[in-house]
């Protein structure tokens, strides 16, 4: 009896103690606020998208329906994986990407659907990870939930998935198995957390198992991670990421609210990819 008691006991506090791993996953980028990084952003965003006020967060930013679809999904749409020293990096098909993809977070409205929000700590890619039963799963972590928005309501609906033999695909988005809630009870959480100063991000896949399912050699990118704080514009090219340092500017005032789709609702949507 008394094994048994100290048996369930581990086991409660095992599942605390994830439970608070994966809070405090979802508030890594805390520090920098909206407001104050938005400054580093707003001309490289502006033309591929609209700036508007959010009650919530402040400053955020929509991607235009007429550039990225209205099928759009961050780390899925326009883009690939590329294994690195810090981690699987998402790299954009898109010249902008290099923002969006690397610094803040996102979250989804229920009439613009994905949302970003900006912050100055890099990562290559801001994302939870699952893995199993053949199967890959990523999700954008949301910004710190002080807020709670219509489409994270059911945590399922944010994740996608891929068989892993086609993980290392361009245009990843083409390679989506169908949306089913199979896939999320076959995968297990996989948070290998990479630290860079104050801060953390989850690495993905083990490189090994990646490599045993596409029966290819995964070769790793160089990357040196900007300073937190500190927002550059990362070109990975021949094996390497160079990393360019930007200036801020200050934007103009931001006065308009959420109000009225400019995409299609989310979640009832096919994935698109390639430049627009």
């Amino acid at each position: 009896m008394r094994t048994m008691l100290i048996s369930l006991a581990l086991v409660a506090l095992t599942s605390c103690a994830g439970a608070e791993f994966e809070a405090e996953a979802a508030d890594t980028t805390g520090g920098a606020t909206a407001s104050a990084s938005v400054d580093h952003f707003y001309d490289a965003l502006s033309p591929y998208g609209m700036w508007i006020q959010s009650a919530d967060y402040g400053p955020v930013w929509v991607p235009s329906p007429s550039i990225v679809g209205t099928d759009f999904v961050p780390y899925a749409s326009g883009g690939r994986w590329e294994y690195s020293t810090a981690g699987w990096m998402f790299v954009s098909d898109w010249d902008w990407g290099w923002a969006p993809f690397h610094y803040g977070r996102w979250y989804i409205d229920p009439f613009y659907g994905w949302v970003w929000v900006p912050d100055t700590l890099w990562a290559p890619a801001w994302v939870d990870w699952r893995f199993g039963g053949g199967l890959i799963g990523w999700a954008p972590l949301p910004p710190l939930h002080r807020f709670h928005h219509a489409g994270d309501h059911d945590h399922r609906t944010r994740w996608v998935f891929v068989h892993d033999r086609d993980f290392r695909q361009h245009a990843i988005g083409q390679h989506l198995v169908a949306p089913d809630s199979r896939a999320f009870d076959t995968t297990v959480p996989l948070r290998r957390p990479v630290r860079a100063g104050r801060t953390y991000w989850f690495a993905g896949p083990e490189r090994a198992s990646v490599e045993a399912a596409t029966h290819s050699t995964v070769q790793a990118v160089r990357v040196e991670p900007p300073r937190p704080g500190t927002v550059a514009r990362m070109q990975v090219t021949g094996g390497a990421a160079r990393s360019m340092p930007l200036e801020a500017r200050r934007p103009r005032t931001f006065g308009r609210s959420l109000e009225g789709p400019v995409a299609a609702p989310p979640f009832h949507r096919e994935p698109r990819m390639g430049r627009r």
